[in-house]
């Protein structure tokens, strides 16, 4: 491992870069141990934080904060991005930044990249690049939210599913109950034709029955009427024998017989003695 020892002023005054060599594929093999001053003058970093920035030589950045801090000291492990092709990174540097702020920047320095043969499998380690890293993580979070929303989606739609089959349910327990209730309804309405019917059959018996009671009453008067004219037709026809017998004489029988002229009968008196 090469270990490059630099000397780093904030003030940034005109002079030749200082270099940092290193082969292509020299992931970590080159570390960077930098005196911080300003205006010569250490610069105390205690409290900020320090990233590593650079320019590719395909035109890409490099913003890397896996930068160790001790007083006005840095250390720095060049990441394989940085050597992953061969090529003079004219510009390096590390930026002074309080939180989010930046508030300071070194002088540059340039990463001179020697041929070498790649590694197979070598990549961008992670927090190489920062906002690479930030919009990562955004993604990785909007992707748990759609997570989440898409199960609270089919939450919801077994949920509307669950509903509906409980109203379909309803529904039908509904159309049953109404079909069952027209159902009664039209056994009440025929049991009610039924009742008027025989209602109206009563009556009209009653009124049979009272016509022939008043029939069978007039009968029975007519002919009770009939015995009474009778009954008396017979005293007086007893009368009139009677009277007769004073004039009838002694050899001759007489005997009382009805005789029927028309409807009426009529009591007689009749001679059946021999001449």
């Amino acid at each position: 491992m090469a270990e490059f020892s630099l000397r780093l002023d904030t003030s940034k005054q005109p002079a030749i870069p200082q270099a940092v060599r290193a082969r292509v594929g020299d992931a970590e093999g080159c570390v960077i141990a930098a005196d911080i001053v300003r205006d010569g003058e250490p610069y105390d970093l205690t409290g900020l934080d320090v990233r590593f920035e650079c320019l590719l030589p395909d035109g890409s950045a490099v913003r890397d904060s896996g930068v160790s801090v001790e007083g006005s000291r840095v250390t720095y492990s060049v990441p394989i991005e940085v050597v992953a092709a061969r090529g003079l990174v004219k510009t390096a540097y590390f930026r002074v930044a309080r939180g989010t702020a930046s508030i300071d920047s070194t002088e540059s320095f340039v990463i001179d990249v020697k041929p070498g043969v790649r590694p197979c499998g070598v990549g961008v380690p992670d927090g190489c690049v920062p906002e690479l890293d930030e919009a990562l993580a955004a993604m990785r979070q909007q992707a748990g939210i759609a997570q989440g929303v898409a199960e609270d989606i089919e939450r919801a739609e077994s949920a509307r599913s669950s509903a509906e089959a409980g109203r379909v349910k309803a529904e039908t327990a509904r159309a049953s109950a109404e079909s069952s209730r027209a159902a009664a309804e039209e056994l009440r309405a025929s049991s009610e034709v039924e009742r008027k019917s025989a209602e109206s059959k009563r009556a009209s018996e009653h009124e049979s029955l009272k016509s022939a009671s008043q029939k069978a009453t007039a009968a029975a008067a007519a002919a009770a009427g009939r015995a009474t004219t009778a009954a008396d037709d017979a005293l007086d026809a007893a009368e009139e024998a009677r009277a007769a017998a004073g004039m009838v004489s002694t050899d001759k029988t007489i005997f009382l017989a009805y005789q029927t002229v028309g409807d009426i009968e009529y009591l007689t008196l009749v001679d059946e003695s021999e001449d």
